[in-house]
C-alpha cells in the first residue's frame, strides 16, 4: 500500500522500526507512520522544505532532519523537545516541536543528507549541496569537523 498525506515531494524516509516508517519533504513536513494502519502517528510542520532525515539508531523516536535553509533540526515524535539541544530560532521559524542546532558554522546550502553514527548516540554527520561533510556533537551544537572536496 501507500501512505499518503504529504503535500508536495516527498524527498526522504527512514524505516526505523518494523512497524513505523518516518518521510519528509518540501511540503515542510516530516511524518510518522503506523506502517500496519497507513496513518500518521506524529506529524512536525516547518517553514522549509525538509530534504533528509535518519532516525536515531538506539533512540527511533529521535528524528534528526535537514532543511533547505541549511539548518539541521533534532524532533522528538513522542511531542517532547529533547534537551540534547538548543534552538537558536524562534518557534515560526524552526517549528514548535523542533530544536535547530545552531546555524553557526552551519553548511552553506540545502542540507541533502544526515546519518547517525552508529557507534556514538551523540554524533552524527550532515551533508549538502556545499560540497561539504559535517561532523556534530548534538550536545554541543559545534561542528567537531568538516571533510571538503566534493565538488558536484
Amino acid at each position: 500500500g501507500s501512505l499518503s498525506g504529504h503535500l508536495a515531494c516527498v524527498a526522504a524516509v527512514s524505516w526505523p522500526e518494523e512497524e513505523a516508517l518516518l518521510s519528509g519533504g518540501w511540503d515542510h513536513s516530516v511524518r510518522r507512520w503506523d506502517v500496519s494502519s497507513g496513518l500518521p502517528t506524529a506529524s512536525y510542520h516547518g517553514s522549509k522544505a525538509v530534504l533528509s532525515l535518519a532516525a536515531h539508531p538506539a533512540s527511533p523516536h529521535l528524528v534528526a532532519f535537514g532543511c533547505s535553509d541549511r539548518a539541521l533540526r533534532l524532533w522528538d515524535t513522542r511531542g517532547r523537545n529533547t534537551a540534547m539541544v538548543t534552538s537558536n530560532q524562534s518557534a515560526e521559524e524552526g517549528g514548535a516541536d523542533a530544536l535547530a542546532v545552531t546555524t553557526h558554522g552551519s553548511h552553506g546550502n540545502w542540507v541533502t543528507c544526515v546519518a547517525w553514527c552508529p557507534g556514538n548516540a551523540h554524533q552524527l554527520a550532515t551533508a549538502s549541496h556545499d560540497g561539504c561533510v559535517k561532523l556534530w556533537d548534538v550536545r554541543t551544537q559545534v561542528p567537531l569537523g568538516s571533510l571538503k572536496g566534493h565538488t558536484d
